[in-house]
């Protein structure tokens, strides 16, 4: 997958939201979506490799998979194109 500009989307994206928008006290006061928070816990985010990330939580998170759902008709109009 690549962005618009055509520069590859990566584990790289995840990372920077992660670790530069969804938990920076200054962008984003109240922490990160809470699709993202189980029982008001963030996750553990880990980089696997390029294209592999992993979140980890302690207790079940039911709405985390909602999250990266996006039906296949979107992809052409979205920020991201395959």
């Amino acid at each position: 997958m690549r962005w618009s500009d055509g520069t590859p989307f990566t584990s790289e994206d995840f990372r920077f939201y992660w670790e530069d928008i969804a938990t920076n006290e200054t962008l984003s006061p109240f922490g990160p979506a809470k699709d993202l928070l189980s029982q008001k816990e963030k996750p553990v985010f880990e980089v696997i490799d390029e294209y592999t990330v992993k979140y980890s939580w302690n207790t079940p998170n039911p709405y985390f998979y909602r999250r990266w759902l996006v039906p296949d008709r979107c992809l052409s109009t979205c920020l991201l194109i395959t």
